[in-house]
């Protein structure tokens, strides 16, 4: 990576910032995007990429990899039941080409925060059914296809739009990710329904715990030994015991990347911009009471 400073201009109320030459003139691309968040701002050149895969079933791979990679399309020289293997792990579009076939890939989300609160409902929700004895290996097979994807998915944006919060959010989409491997994997060994509500009372409880901030958040951390016991004591045998364990451990992981990313964006506070009085009254009520558990955290 390379770094330099650039000066900010002021022109009748618009900003300019010249980029480096060499940076520029190595792409030479005819526009740019602009994306920023907090007080990070990126620009990325939007330049014509052709990328050509080829290849046997290596190139089932290959293409999830350019997916990953932030790249907006490729060329795929390979058999169509090949393509079609990966197509089904990603949001893309496909259609003949010559020599192969032209995949184009589609931003079906374009925010971060988005995807993994998706990640994490979709865990509650597959927790609710079984805990109510309705969820049966088809549903979650279908669920856990689609977490599989939306990780996919946090991975193309934080390389597509590399933003300080990817860290946070890259971490996130693999906990849960995981944790809902493990619930497969537990329902495979026919817990009691118990030890189900057990873990959606403590995955529920996560949610309550990053939507109140940091002090809920040290709590549910601190408290994950006792929820890690209990769970312990519902499970019959070594495999539901190990299965139940990795899930709770999964969700305080996730409690701790939340708590990071609460005080990240306590530092990295962007100006309230077009909030009305109420609304800013209100941020600063809640802000008051998050900076407390936080001065407490940091001391």
């Amino acid at each position: 990576m390379e770094l330099d400073r650039r000066r900010v201009i002021r022109i009748r109320g618009s900003y300019v910032v010249y980029l480096p030459k060499r940076f520029m003139s190595r792409l030479d691309p005819a526009e740019v995007e602009v994306f920023w968040e907090d007080d990070f701002a990126g620009v990325r050149p939007v330049a014509a990429t052709k990328y050509v895969i080829e290849g046997g079933e290596q190139a089932a791979l290959l293409l999830i990899s350019a997916y990953v990679s932030g790249l907006d399309d490729v060329i795929v020289k390979a058999r169509l039941d090949v393509v079609n293997k990966a197509v089904a792990k990603i949001y893309a579009e496909v259609r003949e080409a010559e020599g192969g076939y032209y995949v184009k890939f589609v931003d079906k989300y374009v925010d971060k925060a988005v995807v993994v609160d998706r990640m994490y409902q979709s865990l509650v929700y597959v927790l609710s059914g079984l805990a109510r004895g309705i969820a049966d290996r088809k549903a979650l097979a279908a669920v856990d296809d689609e977490v599989d994807r939306l990780r996919l998915v946090a991975n193309r944006l934080c390389a597509k739009y590399p933003t300080p919060s990817c860290a946070f959010y890259v971490q996130l989409a693999r906990y849960f990710e995981r944790a809902l491997d493990h619930v497969v994997d537990l329902y495979d060994e026919r817990p009691r329904q118990e030890l189900w509500t057990a873990l959606l009372d403590a995955a529920e409880e996560l949610g309550r715990a990053k939507d109140r901030g940091v002090a809920a958040l040290l709590r549910y951390v601190e408290t994950a030994p006792s929820t890690r016991f209990k769970a312990a004591q519902l499970a019959r045998g070594e495999l539901q015991t190990l299965h139940a364990a990795r899930i709770v451990d999964y969700l305080a992981n996730a409690a701790e990347v939340y708590l990071d990313l609460k005080i990240y964006k306590a530092v990295k506070k962007s100006p309230s911009g077009g909030q009305d009085e109420g609304t800013r009254r209100s941020a600063r009520a809640e802000d008051s009471e998050n900076d407390a558990a936080l001065g407490a955290a940091i001391t």
